[in-house]
């Protein structure tokens, strides 16, 4: 990481690789009409605004879908673009020297079936979700109807919290792979993400504690360069928080975390080492 960024230093690569870092973080913006219209209501009147919501509830109802559908479309276009972005960059620190366009089109290749398994995966997500919310609502508002003794009640929040955790991980740690293995080895063979799970599936299986491990490592590690990061935010007034200056700022720690895990990737065979002979660009 030192040479790629620092032996010789070059201010391109850390803009040009923080711009492909930034295009990754796009879909977070995809909520930004229901921030604008926010903060819009915070400009009126609260009366009025009560006032007007009572008189034009139809209307106030296909803004509303039509609000959602803007972000909606504005998701599935930033999430396409945040797939590709994903295998530029992962070019980028495997092969400092690679020029932006050159590593944009060997990306065509690869991104789709990524991008059809997010979207995929973020529907079953959110259903899933969703379903176990209206589940443990239903159960504790039956309970509460009971009138429960509290310490039964107690014990079922505490149950209904400990199930959402598991949920919340398991998510959090197929995304993991997905993003930190199952990328760069798409990348490595030129395939699909099914036939990246494939190859890579009976690896997960022998070395899962490894590969667990692996998760709750990254994880402290994250959350240091989290502190690190918001110290940063203090010292540069702001800059490093910002949309993309603050991805070139924080380029190390970026680079840092994709280059560990491919270099734990590579401890398992030549299959999995990105980082051996180059690949050769439409291979």
């Amino acid at each position: 990481m030192v040479d790629t960024l620092f032996r010789p230093f070059n201010a391109a690569y850390w803009f040009i690789a923080g711009f492909a870092v930034w295009l990754t973080q796009l879909p977070d913006m995809a909520i930004l009409p229901v921030q604008i219209f926010d903060q819009l209501t915070v400009l009126l009147d609260e009366e009025d605004l009560l006032r007007a919501l009572a008189e034009r509830t139809n209307d106030l109802a296909a803004g509303g879908a039509a609000l959602l559908g803007l972000c909606g479309l504005l998701w599935l276009g930033l999430s396409w673009l945040a797939c590709r972005a994903e295998f530029v960059f992962l070019q980028f620190a495997v092969h400092p020297g690679v020029k932006f366009g050159e590593a944009w089109r060997t990306s065509r290749a690869r991104y789709l079936t990524y991008y059809y398994w997010e979207l995929g995966f973020g529907l079953v997500t959110l259903l899933w979700i969703a379903g176990v919310w209206l589940g443990f609502g239903y159960a504790i508002r039956s309970t509460m109807m009971g009138f429960p003794h509290p310490r039964v009640l107690l014990a079922g929040l505490l149950l209904a919290g400990l199930t959402l955790f598991l949920v919340f991980a398991l998510i959090g740690y197929v995304r993991l792979v997905v993003k930190d293995f199952i990328l760069p080895v798409m990348y490595k063979h030129a395939c699909g993400i099914l036939d990246a799970w494939v190859l890579f599936w009976p690896v997960c299986k022998e070395h899962f504690v490894r590969v667990y491990l692996y998760a709750l490592f990254k994880l402290l590690l994250v959350f240091l360069i989290g502190i690190l990061g918001g110290a940063l935010v203090i010292m540069t007034c702001c800059m490093a928080a910002s949309p993309y200056i603050g991805t070139v700022i924080l380029m190390p720690a970026t680079l840092l975390l994709r280059l560990y895990s491919l270099h734990f990737l590579a401890q398992f065979g030549e299959a999995f080492d990105l980082l051996g002979p180059p690949v050769i660009p439409g291979a």
